[in-house]
């Protein structure tokens, strides 16, 4: 087409033209996905009393982004998959449809922006939970991916929060011959935490840790201060998953210790 408009003036003013358009299309096409994005945020800051909205916020950002692969749009898109599976889900399939769906969404955010730290970070987090759900002997094919997101995360954001918390979690839970190491998974939660100390479901991983290493004391200080933060980050995740799930952990500290 270009070959057939590339000469005369009308040709240079037709050229002009349809590039103006295409910028005029993208620019529309952006400011949508802003729209979606924001949209999808506010129901994600407040979904502790209505999880269905994580069904509105997951179709919003599968409409966005259906013809316009935007990055932002797309990593969120990412993260609203892996809440569907660890907060709607009900069976197994249901699961690792959600965390399928997830880590397809962040791989297209990777595509649109590879030096997105957050793309990445998605991308490895739904591959993880993908992997869990399938168990660590089918599972462990991804598990050297994993581990390159995990490290090129942090290359690209030394400071990302989750960043250090998925680190922290492969050293914890992976056997030694994969990469696992206690020292090194508590390095990682406890940087999580000094970047941001309201991050409450890394201090309960913390928890885990210590009580697998029988650190019960340590344990029960990390799940108290867990408790007591009055602003926990990301506040309906944590009270409709991470709390339950704290609370658990520190009775069986108290029952069985």
């Amino acid at each position: 087409m270009l070959t057939r408009i590339a000469r005369g003036p009308h040709a240079v003013s037709a050229l002009v033209a349809a590039v103006a358009l295409a910028a005029v299309i993208h620019g529309a096409s952006r400011a949508a996905d802003e729209t979606a994005v924001r949209r999808a945020q506010a129901l994600l800051a407040d979904y502790q009393d209505e999880p269905a909205r994580l069904r509105e916020a997951r179709v919003t950002l599968e409409e966005a982004t259906r013809g316009d692969p935007d990055p932002e749009a797309l990593t969120l898109l990412s993260r609203v998959w892996f809440l569907t599976g660890q907060v709607l889900a009900r069976t197994a399939g249901e699961r690792l449809g959600a965390f399928d769906a997830g880590r397809e969404a962040a791989r297209r955010a990777v595509e649109a922006a590879p030096q997105s730290a957050e793309a990445h970070l998605w991308h490895a987090i739904n591959t993880g939970r993908l992997a869990q759900e399938k168990g660590m002997l089918s599972g462990a094919l991804l598990f050297s991916k994993i581990k390159e997101e995990a490290e090129l995360v942090l290359r690209l954001d030394p400071d990302s929060v989750g960043g250090h918390a998925l680190a922290g979690s492969l050293a914890a839970h992976l056997p030694r011959a994969l990469g696992g190491d206690v020292r090194r998974a508590e390095e990682h939660f406890r940087r999580a935490l000094e970047i941001d100390p309201r991050s409450v479901g890394v201090r309960v991983e913390l928890a885990r840790l210590y009580v697998s290493l029988k650190r019960d004391a340590d344990a029960r200080r990390e799940l108290t201060r867990a408790f007591e933060e009055p602003s926990p980050a990301d506040y309906p995740y944590w009270k409709l998953k991470v709390e339950p799930e704290a609370r658990a952990l520190l009775a069986s500290l108290t029952t069985s210790r």
